[in-house]
């Protein structure tokens, strides 16, 4: 069905390209084919005449075949400055998708989806996929750990990863195994026609996400992975070398064939050329002196033999020796921000983009400081990320200090519950009443009589709001930053896209044109979105700090909402099925802070309350079992000053004669 549909989606998308093409370029492509031979001129004459349209092209026999050739794309893709390749199989999206039509008997032969995934496909970009456990199977359950800019093909991809082999990209690195496939602008039509075919919309997607042919279903899968591409693609390059890259470098360079110290295990050491380690060494060669010994602890031996095999553990000073100073400025790189712009144009395709469609449902959820959690239809904050960047129009004010801290609080939120998850929900507070000074024992007393203890607004008007903010005792300055930092390059990529958008006529849908004519028609938008960072792109801007000394506050007050609200049903007001009779106050605000430092001692009181509740209703079970001097002093005691009304009365039935006349 697809393939039967492709031929004609194919010629759309010549067509439209060679219609957006200046009467220049035209020329020049018209220059590039008459050197080409066995191709007639007036073929040529014909095409680049700019008058060819699809319903012109189905009434010439000649310049159809010829189109259908494909022997002008390459051609008109290199004028346009639209040349890309899979770097394994060389096919460009043109050749790529072509070969639904010329594999059709290959098609029909294939016997399962394996055979038919590596017979046809398309292109995508490489990324490393990071899944979490295999029984999370939401689609945001992944991370989307590194984007490679070099082009690769599906067919390719799934018979290497059937036989089990890696590829390493062109940029080196780390092996990926998986593709991110993309509507592509420069056949946008074929494309998408592609991805609709329940073999990459489906199948492929699933292999992506959880390694399985059919577990993973629904355009959500695709969109989970535009957003989390998004995400890191929009962040500035990392300073030096990723610690898996330069061992993934190492390992294939040196494993097998080096060696490592006997002493110290310092590797690789990479002995060659000659078995007598003591012939040359010491031996200049230039401006340098040969040294055989360890370079770590200077071991040494003259005997090959003796020096065990390098097993691959890369030592701690290759890896410091790859960095690079954190604090120097960094920039997305044009070629993130092309890639990100085609994530954007793809995700529009795939996702309604308009007033009524959930991406601007969310963007208005935003805006109007509402709930941002998983129960309020949000699945992961990247995929408010994409909405920001593809909605057709955004609401007015979206990007103000307060819509900012809304969402910037739900990522801390969503971290620690994640953290939590693994290490257990009572870190949280532990690490909040270690850094705001509050301790179980400045949490308001349990009376004895536990019917009034029960009685909350007494005990909570009366509850401390004190705290002492220590950041030695746990390191929320950090633990904040670490979390929010890449947003703030996120929010900034949104924020300049948007302004571009605007200072261009015909937004989205004029870049979205611009695109499938080629790189030259939008570079204006690549050279704004490279501009330097500014103060007000700062992550105290966007929470809106605007006093130095407040800012240690802010952060304190964000990790310990964060800890203290983790899950969903923490965040949300009752009226929609939350636990918070008011919405959470504004971290800027020091009475916020206040407030969370009376909730975790009030989490300390109700702790206390259910504990003493436990062991009152233990105790109550002797007053059924007979004479209550039977239980041990402690015991006795407890449950005297814990008894009133008619369990005190049964207390003293069953006491004896002389504690009756004392107490009775």
């Amino acid at each position: 069905k697809i393939s039967s549909r492709m031929r004609e989606a194919l010629r759309r998308d010549f067509c439209a390209k060679l219609a957006a093409m200046s009467a220049d370029a035209r020329g020049q492509l018209r220059q590039v084919l008459l050197v080409q031979s066995q191709i007639p001129i007036p073929v040529v004459d014909c095409l680049c005449s700019g008058s060819i349209t699809h319903s012109t092209l189905a009434g010439n026999a000649e310049l159809a075949h010829f189109v259908d050739s494909g022997k002008a794309v390459q051609p008109m893709l290199e004028v346009c400055g639209s040349m890309r390749r899979s770097y394994l199989s060389l096919n460009t999206v043109w050749e790529e998708l072509k070969e639904w039509l010329d594999s059709a008997s290959a098609i029909t032969a294939c016997n399962d989806e394996w055979e038919l995934l590596v017979t046809v496909g398309t292109l995508g970009l490489p990324i490393e996929v990071k899944r979490r456990a295999s029984t999370d199977l939401t689609p945001y359950a992944i991370e989307v750990t590194r984007v490679c800019a070099s082009p690769a093909d599906t067919p390719s991809f799934m018979a290497a990863l059937r036989a089990d082999s890696p590829i390493v990209p062109p940029e080196g690195g780390a092996a990926v195994a998986d593709l991110l496939v993309l509507v592509d602008p420069d056949a946008p039509r074929a494309s998408r026609l592609a991805m609709s075919s329940p073999l990459i919309r489906e199948v492929y997607t699933s292999m992506v996400h959880c390694r399985e042919l059919h577990m993973c279903q629904g355009p959500a899968m695709h969109l989970a992975l535009h957003a989390h591409a998004l995400f890191n693609v929009v962040q500035p390059p990392s300073p030096g070398v990723r610690k898996e890259d330069l061992e993934a470098h190492m390992h294939r360079q040196f494993l097998g064939r080096a060696y490592q110290c006997a002493v110290c295990s310092f590797g690789p050491i990479d002995h060659f050329a000659c078995g007598d380690l003591a012939a040359h060494n010491g031996q200049r060669v230039g401006n340098g002196v040969i040294n055989n010994a360890c370079p770590r602890c200077g071991w040494f031996s003259r005997v090959l033999s003796e020096w065990p095999k390098w097993d691959g553990t890369v030592p701690e000073e290759a890896l410091l020796s790859c960095l690079q100073d954190e604090n120097e400025p960094r920039h997305i790189t044009a070629a993130s921000i092309e890639i990100a712009l085609r994530i954007c144009y793809s995700a529009r395709v795939l996702w309604d983009a308009g007033e009524k469609g959930e991406a601007h449902k969310l963007c208005t959820k935003l805006a109007n400081w509402d709930t941002l959690t998983s129960a309020d239809g949000l699945e992961h904050p990247v995929q408010l990320l994409l909405a920001l960047a593809v909605v057709d129009k955004l609401p007015d004010g979206i990007f103000g200090s307060v819509a900012m801290s809304q969402l910037l609080n739900e990522v801390c939120a969503r971290r620690a519950e994640d953290e939590f998850h693994r290490v257990g929900a009572t870190v949280g507070r532990r690490r909040t009443g270690a850094f705001l000074g509050v301790s179980y024992f400045s949490a308001p007393k349990v009376d004895h009589d536990l019917s009034a203890a029960r009685q909350c607004e007494a005990v909570l008007e009366s509850c401390r709001s004190d705290y002492a903010i220590d950041p030695d005792a746990f390191d929320f300055k950090s633990w904040v930053k670490g979390a929010l930092a890449p947003w703030s390059h996120a929010v900034l990529f949104v924020r300049r896209l948007r302004h571009a958008l605007n200072s261009r006529e015909g937004g989205w849908n004029r870049l979205a044109r611009d695109m499938e004519s080629g790189p030259a028609a939008y570079a204006d938008v690549t050279i704004e979105m490279q501009q330097p960072a500014r103060n007000r792109d700062s992550l105290a801007a966007l929470l809106g700090v605007r006093c130095k000394e407040d800012t240690q506050r802010v952060l304190a007050t964000i990790a310990a909402q964060a800890f203290l609200h983790s899950t969903p049903q923490s965040r949300r007001t009752k009226d929609v099925g939350g636990l918070l009779n008011e919405p959470l106050g504004d971290v800027r605000e020091e009475q916020t802070l206040r407030g969370l430092a009376v909730h975790l001692r009030m989490m300390y009181y109700y702790d206390n309350l259910a504990e003493k509740q436990r062991r009152y209703n233990e105790l109550r079970k002797e007053l059924d079992r007979g004479h209550v001097h039977s239980l041990s002093k402690q015991d006795f005691w407890e449950l005297w000053h814990a008894s009133f009304g008619e369990d005190r009365r049964r207390f003293l039935m069953s006491a004896n004669q002389f504690f009756l006349d004392r107490y009775g």
